[in-house]
């Protein structure tokens, strides 16, 4: 897709960076998986529906601002993040460990 690396971020550092400030998570999961568990402040936008143009104007934030993705484990949240890339929106950022490791790390989750 394209040449850059895509960037990544803990869920530790992320949990801390939101309660620093407002951040913007995409849950690239299906809406089953996301009805499971997710994390508390999470918006789901799932894989297969995901147009970057239109995922850009949607954003709750200024598009200058980094967009989060996560998934299970990160493997779908990554190739999103490429994706965006690709498309000309390099400010996303991978959830290293997806909600497997969010859930694990015992940070606050949603669920229903």
């Amino acid at each position: 897709m394209t040449g850059q690396q895509v960037k990544t971020i803990s869920v530790q550092e992320l949990y801390t960076l939101s309660q620093q400030q407002p951040v913007e998570l995409i849950d690239v999961r299906t809406p089953e998986e996301f009805r499971d568990v997710r994390a508390a402040f999470a918006r789901l936008v799932p894989l297969d529906t995901i147009d970057p143009l239109e995922l850009m104007q949607t954003r709750t934030l200024p598009a200058d601002e980094p967009l989060y993705v996560i998934c299970h484990v990160g493997g779908r949240s990554g190739w999103t993040c490429a994706a965006m890339m690709a498309a000309g929106y390099p400010n996303v950022v991978n959830v290293l460990g997806g909600i497997e490791a969010w859930e694990a790390a015992g940070l606050p989750v949603e669920r229903g």
